[in-house]
């Protein structure tokens, strides 16, 4: 059962991070108001550290790591962050995405749910 109270979206962009102060890269994957999902292969990460994320132009934000699994972790934000931002930076197929044939996954594998598009109100099927 998810416990989460705001709307996630899908990302997948890098950031400059500092992890208890060391500067590093890492890839959000997962974006909420309340929190992210990380990815960093090379960084040295412990649930408890404190992490800052630069997203470049928009806001810096901190928060602590709150779960770890083989290099992905889950960052839970100390103040939320804006809906805007969030929305701004989720992901949004361009022109040549295919709905009928393409398929996302996250970081685990899980196939993502596709939106449908909006229906006409008072059409039938």
């Amino acid at each position: 059962m998810d416990e989460r109270t705001s709307k996630r979206v899908v990302v997948d962009v890098e950031v400059e991070a500092r992890i208890d102060e060391r500067p590093c890269r890492i890839f959000v994957t997962d974006l909420s108001t309340g929190g992210c999902m990380i990815e960093a292969e090379d960084a040295d990460l412990v649930p408890g550290d404190r992490v800052m994320l630069h997203f470049e132009r928009l806001v810096d934000i901190g928060g602590r790591i709150v779960w770890l699994r083989e290099g992905v972790g889950g960052v839970q934000f100390h103040l939320p962050l804006h809906a805007a931002v969030v929305e701004r930076l989720g992901f949004r197929p361009g022109d040549e995405w295919d709905s009928d044939t393409a398929q996302l996954f996250d970081n685990f594998g899980r196939p993502l749910p596709v939106p449908r598009p909006p229906r006409a109100i008072g059409m039938r099927h």
